[in-house]
């Protein structure tokens, strides 16, 4: 799990660089809300969830149902 979100976490800040540099490749750049876009909210909320449950054993009141019903969201 740590290392898919080490991956995760490289990915999302490989695509944001690239995003941002836009006219590379003959792309159009982003326009002033791009951090709106669906996608982008979307990987982000993957990004936290993702990292909830990686850190959710490390705080002992956040264990089980808590912990299960955080793993379903994720799982969603």
């Amino acid at each position: 799990m740590t290392l898919g979100f080490a991956l995760l976490t490289i990915g999302l800040i490989t695509g944001l660089v690239e995003a941002l540099q836009g006219s590379a490749g003959g792309r159009t750049p982003p326009g002033s809300r791009w951090f709106l876009q669906p996608k982008v909210l979307l990987a982000f909320c993957v990004w936290v969830v993702y990292a909830l449950v990686l850190h959710a054993p490390i705080n002992p009141s956040f264990r089980g149902r808590k912990a299960a019903m955080l793993s379903i969201l994720g799982l969603c």
